[in-house]
């Protein structure tokens, strides 16, 4: 009984990663070597939910619009966008000195 639930699970991860590129995929399996399921974590408000340090905004940017693999540059894992990732914080505006307008 044991032995064909793996075998089930086995033919679907092989159906799913059948479609992973395979430097990802060698990437990722390399990655949950060394950190197990968290190989694959979640940016959690603002930081990295492996490693809990702060990402950038640059980062979280490109984490957004998911165009390409994400990776803590940290800790090496591959982010994931949680919805609570919070938007970073314009810039405030620089106040001149002595406020008077001519």
């Amino acid at each position: 009984r044991i032995e064909s639930a793996i075998a089930e699970h086995r033919q679907k991860r092989s159906k799913i990663t059948s479609s992973v590129d395979k430097i990802i995929l060698e990437d990722y399996e390399r990655l949950y070597s060394r950190f197990g399921a968290e190989a694959l974590v979640a940016s959690e408000d603002g930081a990295c939910s492996g490693c809990y340090k702060d990402l950038t905004a640059n980062l979280i940017a490109r984490l957004r619009h998911g165009s390409e693999l994400t990776r803590c540059p940290n800790c090496g894992r591959i982010l994931v966008e949680e919805k609570n990732t919070p938007a970073p914080e314009p810039a405030e505006p620089v106040k001149k000195k002595g406020g008077k307008k001519a």
